[in-house]
């Protein structure tokens, strides 16, 4: 089994991204998700680490809010198939 602290450690590293953490430790997310479930004061440790290290970085909850709300609302789709090598005689 996983030590608590270790749990912890990698979640965070991970921004409490349970996918990232359990291919990291070799366990499934529904072992993790278990575990978060039947130890709620875990699950506030990891939201609080999560949000120091936000916080530590410059990156408040208003910032991430907006920037899901940019990708939410737009619209434009840029795509490119390059077809020229080295991108000779290509428009620009």
């Amino acid at each position: 089994m996983i030590s608590e602290s270790k749990l912890l450690k990698t979640l965070v590293k991970h921004g409490g991204v349970q996918k990232r953490a359990s291919q990291e430790l070799g366990l499934t997310e529904g072992a993790i998700s278990k575990r978060l479930t039947e130890r709620p004061e875990l699950k506030k440790k990891i939201q609080t680490a999560v949000e120091m290290a936000m916080k530590n970085a410059g990156i408040s909850r208003a910032r991430v809010y907006r920037r899901i709300k940019e990708g939410l609302d737009a619209t434009k789709v840029i795509s490119c198939n390059v077809i020229a090598p080295n991108g000779e005689e290509m428009a620009d």
